[in-house]
């Protein structure tokens, strides 16, 4: 179930990869438990789904909007 409070979000639209691919996985490293991490970019990161999945990670997707994405990110379980 994704936790109630977000603790950080990041905007990552005309970042060039791999820099916002890095920026989450940067703040994810400190994310607390209870908490989720908002990504704000303007494509779809598909290949950071697998990286998402394989960390223990869950997220919800939204989006194309306006041509963004926002995606909340956290802590399985």
């Amino acid at each position: 179930m994704k936790p109630l409070a977000c603790e950080t979000t990041l905007a990552l639209c005309g970042l060039e990869p791999p820099e916002p691919m890095e920026r989450v996985l940067a703040a994810l490293r400190t994310l607390a438990h209870d908490a989720y991490l908002r990504m704000v970019i303007d494509r779809e990161p598909v290949p950071l789904f697998a990286l998402l999945s394989r960390g223990g990670f869950e997220y919800e997707v939204r989006g194309p909007a306006s041509g963004r994405y926002e995606i909340d990110i956290w802590r399985h379980g």
